[in-house]
């Protein structure tokens, strides 16, 4: 929390509350603010319902819109809440804050609410969590969108990445990681196993997380992009982005062995060889 900010200053935050399965205890996040200026800070965050907001769709039909009606929904639910809601920061003082999301119905719930310091600068805070119904299989992904470590063309020896994989829900989950797009992209650079999963199979208990285990061997200095699907039974598929540079490093290249002077095409068997 800063003591002076820019009146014009304008900024968005993703609050990621995460996945829990249906009825469970509330997930509780806790942030501790800080002033470390010299002169004191008001600060509040505001809901819809603070934020006097016009109702436009309401104002010329008489009704609620789904938006707003979904607000009312989260609001008089207490889906999301903060504790304490707003107050002051003296100069070198600090204060503790909770965000509480409560897991009373499933599916996803998206909250837009204000964060609003002295001065007239305001941050939108998009409050975001996943309810799971306890008997659904369900995988969390933190990021859909993985960078590999850059690893040097004509490695031999790339390292050994990985990606995490969370199970939120309250029954075990059985994923396969597709591998077709791979295959594909080993037949379009000459046979080479360009990108290859691990272990593309497996299962996840509740509340765990799994690492995929992933080899990344380019053969050319460029930046590769990859879409693979995630795929659980009985419940959904997730597509992720993996990205990775391959490196070109002639002083790296002159020492690698003379037995690797030709393409290391492949140093191990891959799954499903």
């Amino acid at each position: 929390v800063s003591s002076s900010p820019s009146i014009f200053t304008n900024a968005m935050l993703d609050f990621n509350f995460s996945a829990t399965p249906l009825n469970s205890e509330p997930s509780v996040f806790g942030l501790m603010f800080h002033n470390p200026g010299s002169i004191p800070v008001d600060w509040a965050f505001l809901f819809p319902e603070d934020q006097q907001i016009e109702l436009e769709y309401w104002a010329e039909t008489g009704e609620f819109s789904s938006t707003e009606m979904y607000q009312m929904k989260v609001q008089n639910n207490k889906l999301f809440s903060i504790t304490p809601r707003s107050g002051t920061l003296l100069p070198g003082q600090q204060r503790a804050v909770s965000f509480t999301y409560s897991h009373l119905f499933a599916g996803m719930d998206r909250f837009p609410v204000v964060f609003k310091l002295s001065y007239g600068r305001e941050i939108l805070v998009n409050f975001q969590g996943v309810t799971v119904e306890r008997d659904r299989p369900f995988l969390h992904f933190a990021s859909k969108r993985h960078v590999f470590t850059s690893v040097t063309i004509g490695d031999c020896t790339p390292p050994k990445q990985v990606y995490k994989i969370h199970n939120r829900g309250a029954v075990p989950v059985h994923y396969t990681v597709g591998t077709a797009v791979l295959l594909q992209l080993q037949e379009d650079n000459f046979n080479h196993p360009v990108l290859c999963c691990l272990n593309p199979e497996g299962q996840v208990r509740p509340g765990e997380t799994a690492l995929l285990g992933w080899i990344f061997s380019p053969l050319e200095a460029k930046m590769y992009h990859v879409d693979i699907p995630i795929h659980v039974k009985d419940g959904d598929s997730t597509l992720v982005k993996f990205e990775g540079c391959g490196l070109d490093s002639p002083t790296l290249i002159s020492k690698i062995p003379s037995h690797c002077n030709e393409l290391c095409v492949q140093r191990r068997p891959f799954p499903g060889q």
